[in-house]
């Protein structure tokens, strides 16, 4: 309960500022699917810059532990306030889509969302980590390993959140001590899945190995849901689903009104529930893969696990070796 209550979670906002060049005030009918997208990456930074064990609530840890997760959570909020020159927010990612073909105030499918997120990850300055959105479910080992070795020198501690500020602070109390992760020379890998897995509903053979996918340590979730409804699927018990539900219309929340950890606005009290077999066939599954580790450990995971190998949801293709290694 406190690992999904935990969890950042996006819903619509009102009394916005224009998202130009359109008059929308409010993504209200339309923008469920960028939400989910929103809830997705967060989480990925969550775990990247405070780890996955990080709760809102951790008395027990010390002061300084506590004070330097609280300006880290506050920062990750921060980058998706709906103002337009925030690195991930409604305008942001609405104005991304003019160049998908895709009109503000329309709905995003989950491949439009996909594409916009890593296309504003490549223009924020201080994201912590990679993404890659593969061409049919089919992901390059190299293309893992390319982007895992890349160049990344961000401030990842900088109260700034805006990409067109990338100096890091002079006071070392804002820039606390890089974690172990942050020192490797692995760079974090988010992988975004857009697919399709049936027409009108899930193909039942695919359902056993979704199941599976909420047992993996690198799995992040699933943006979809129903047909133009999106919502974040986060864990499973049987064949029931959780998930944070975006369609609720929240008032706007400003820079200025960010409070301290945690901010009620941006968490679910109530865990909802939906059964499998309800899921729509097209769906945004996430990775986040850590280390070479990771990446062995779910490629291991993607051949053992798997209840239908002949339904694959993902398949990786070690292109050093030229064959298909592992699939989902």
């Amino acid at each position: 309960m406190m690992d999904f209550q935990s969890r950042l979670w996006f819903t619509y906002r009102k009394d916005l500022a224009r998202i130009e060049p359109s008059f929308y005030t409010c993504d209200s009918g339309w923008g469920c699917m960028m939400r989910t997208g929103q809830s997705l990456l967060a989480q990925a930074f969550v775990q990247v810059l405070m780890g996955r064990e990080w709760r809102v609530h951790h008395h027990d840890q010390p002061q300084p532990t506590q004070r330097r997760q609280g300006r880290r959570y506050k920062e990750i909020v921060s980058w998706f306030v709906d103002e337009a020159d925030r690195p991930y927010s409604i305008h942001r990612i609405a104005k991304q889509g003019l160049a998908l073909d895709k009109r503000i105030g329309e709905w995003f499918g989950p491949s439009t969302v996909a594409h916009a997120l890593k296309r504003l990850t490549k223009s924020h300055y201080d994201c912590p980590l990679k993404v890659i959105v593969p061409m049919d479910g089919t992901v390059r080992v190299s293309a893992v390993l390319r982007a895992a070795s890349s160049h990344h020198t961000s401030h990842l501690s900088t109260t700034a959140a805006s990409s067109t500020s990338p100096s890091p602070s002079p006071d070392p109390i804002l820039r606390p001590t890089p974690t172990p992760l942050q020192t490797q020379a692995w760079r974090p890998v988010l992988l975004l899945i857009p697919n399709r897995y049936g027409l009108d509903k899930v193909t039942g053979k695919y359902i056993a190995n979704l199941k599976q996918l909420f047992r993996m340590p690198q799995f992040l979730g699933i943006a979809g849901g129903r047909p133009n409804r999106s919502l974040y699927f986060v864990a499973s018990q049987g064949d029931e689903l959780f998930y944070y539900d975006p369609h609720f219309v929240k008032q706007r929340v400003t820079p200025e009104e960010l409070g301290s950890c945690p901010m009620p606005s941006f968490h679910c009290p109530v865990v909802r529930t939906m059964h499998i077999s309800e899921l729509d066939p097209s769906m945004l599954i996430g990775f986040l893969i850590q280390s070479r580790d990771e990446l062995d450990d779910l490629r291991v995971r993607l051949d053992r696990d798997m209840v239908e190998p002949s339904y694959p949801l993902l398949t990786f293709v070690d292109d050093s070796e030229n064959s298909a290694n592992s699939a989902l």
